[in-house]
């Protein structure tokens, strides 16, 4: 665990918009997937129609 905070310390101190742009991505990641399903909304049976 203590290596992960140093790199994440090290990435911080090189170029502070590479993290910034890095944890956006993280998040994104995160919730875009959960975003669409809920856009996509609740499963409906399809309409059948008669065929005569």
């Amino acid at each position: 665990m203590r290596v992960r905070f140093r790199t994440l310390e090290l990435l911080w101190r090189a170029s502070p918009s590479l993290f910034a742009a890095a944890v956006a991505f993280v998040l994104a990641e995160g919730t875009l997937p959960v975003l669409a399903l809920v856009a996509m909304g609740r499963p409906k049976p399809a309409v059948r129609t008669r065929c005569r």
